[in-house]
């Protein structure tokens, strides 16, 4: 983890207490996301449609209908 990353991490970890000192009802929400898995992509080159996503829940439509 570069110094960067570190620093980006604290700032967000800060955050998320403060908010959750203010409301603590969305330690649930909180909770669920440290439980989602990291995930890393590479894309390059030309991408004409490029969809990234863990979940989808229905249709996912390109170009006119």
């Amino acid at each position: 983890m570069g110094d960067n990353e570190a620093v980006q991490r604290a700032y967000w970890a800060g955050y998320l207490a403060a908010v959750v000192a203010e409301r603590p009802t969305l330690l649930d929400v909180v909770h669920e996301l440290s439980d989602m898995p990291d995930l890393h992509n590479t894309n390059s080159g030309t991408v004409t449609n490029l969809i990234q996503a863990r979940d989808v829940h229905g249709n996912i439509t390109f170009g006119p209908q």
